[in-house]
């Protein structure tokens, strides 16, 4: 499960704070998060990080920048893979 924590400027950008949950027994690595930002007028924008190691029944948390602000927006984060170790 990917989570959405804080939305705040930072410079010219903004950063979306996430928490990714791993809520099974296995332990995953490299978790890619990908969050896809569309504003009214603007092409689609992407962001992606990855999470190099979650155990389980844990969770880990990062970031996303985008330029434009996804508080005016259609945010979307989702998983788009792991490994297991």
């Amino acid at each position: 499960e990917t989570r959405v924590t804080s939305i705040a400027p930072q410079g010219d950008s903004h950063l979306v704070e996430i928490t990714a949950f791993n809520r099974g027994n296995s332990t995953v690595a490299g978790l890619v998060v990908e969050g896809s930002l569309t504003l009214p007028g603007r092409p689609s924008e992407k962001s992606s990080t990855t999470f190099d190691y979650v155990p389980g029944h844990s969770q880990r948390r990062g970031g996303l920048f985008f330029t434009g602000n996804p508080r005016e927006g259609d945010l979307k984060i989702h998983a788009k893979g792991y490994q297991r170790p």
